[in-house]
């Protein structure tokens, strides 16, 4: 009996040894199985070579581009030109000479390239002086006539989006849309960067007088307060847009162009996150966006009136610094104001919007 015992016992502590090495044994197995695949998936970049006559370069090789991703150079795995018209010269591989495109490696190699020409044609909130320059842009672009392959789509944006025409490759339907979307009266696009800098001038005038102070405060705030919601309004209001032309586009196949007509795109501190999100769509869609800044030669140049504006703000500092109805005020009161009107330059986003999609600003000129 005692020898039956014993026995039990070591076999119990034996099964109890076990389990932790059968446990770790099973754990390590199933550690083992967890294996993390990465995968890559291969880009397609266009670039269009120009000399500073803006003639297009074409005697160009693989070597002479270098593309990189976060300070990473990255191998070009297929090289081809695309040319305009019926008989487009389509080359694939290295040794061809032609404007530089990265394809995948599954790709296309030893069939003709799939090209369907897309052009979004995109007219912003526009005064009338700025639709009428917009609408014969349009149609000098127009001028050189459709192809088959060519699908262009006319859109308006004001605080929704509109829908003008369509993708289609019929020539006149497109003229249609651009005459109607050069003639269809929006919601005025209000600079009021002048107003709040009259309005802060009157108040320092009125400062120094010691009349009715209060009173041009609040007017010069208000404007103030609404000119950030009216541009916050805005420019989610054009973002967004943006965004759902950009979707459409990302369905077809080769290079897709969005040409946007504008007197400058707001982009306060609230809608900088959407404006970033529409320049990352753009370029995984493969879509190049075009800036055309519509209000042409200005009698005041951005730089000037975002400095007016800035100096007026920099003189209310002042003020306020000095004056003993406003001890202790705070300093950074009007940092958010100072960032906003530094943002305020129709060039700036127009700029940004075009150079980091491939595509270039139309500015300072009143020739369609």
């Amino acid at each position: 009996m005692l020898r039956a015992c014993v026995a039990i016992l070591v076999l119990l502590a034996l099964t109890s040894a076990a389990l932790p090495s059968l446990a770790q044994t099973v754990q390590n197995k199933d550690q083992q199985e967890e294996v993390v695949r990465v995968g890559s998936s291969e880009v397609v970049l266009d670039a269009v070579v120009r000399d500073k006559k803006g003639r297009v370069v074409k005697d160009l090789g693989p070597s002479d581009f270098e593309v990189f991703e976060d300070g990473v150079r990255q191998d070009v795995t297929s090289f081809r030109l695309v040319s305009r018209g019926a008989n487009a010269a389509a080359t694939e591989g290295g040794n061809k000479e032609g404007a530089a495109a990265t394809a995948s490696k599954s790709g296309a190699a030893g069939r003709g390239v799939e090209r369907v020409g897309a052009v979004a044609l995109v007219f912003d909130r526009l005064s009338a002086e700025s639709r009428v320059r917009a609408r014969q842009a349009a149609l000098a672009y127009l001028g050189g006539g459709l192809t088959a392959e060519d699908f262009v789509g006319v859109f308006g944006i004001d605080l929704s989006l509109y829908v003008y025409q369509p993708f289609t490759n019929n020539e006149q339907l497109v003229r249609r849309a651009v005459e109607r979307a050069g003639s269809q009266n929006s919601a005025p696009n209000v600079s009021r960067a002048e107003q709040i800098a009259d309005a802060s001038q009157n108040t320092a005038q009125l400062q120094d007088a010691a009349v009715d102070l209060a009173a041009a405060e609040m007017t010069q705030r208000s404007l103030e307060t609404f000119d950030v919601l009216e541009r916050n309004q805005q420019g989610y209001a054009t973002t967004n847009a943006l965004l759902a032309i950009i979707s459409s586009l990302a369905r077809l196949p080769g290079r897709k162009t969005l040409v946007l007509f504008s007197e400058g795109l707001a982009i306060p501190t609230a809608v900088e996150s959407p404006f970033r999100t529409v320049i990352s769509n753009a370029n995984r869609a493969n879509v190049s966006i075009y800036s055309v800044d519509a209000a042409g030669l200005r009698a005041l140049s951005p730089d000037q009136a975002a400095g007016r504006s800035l100096s007026a703000l920099g003189q209310q500092r002042i003020r306020q610094a000095g004056s003993p109805n406003e001890p202790g005020s705070p300093m950074m009161r009007d940092m958010e104001r100072n960032e906003d009107l530094m943002r305020s330059n129709p060039d700036a986003g127009l700029g940004q919007l075009a150079e980091q999609t491939g595509g270039f600003l139309v500015s300072n000129t009143n020739e369609p």
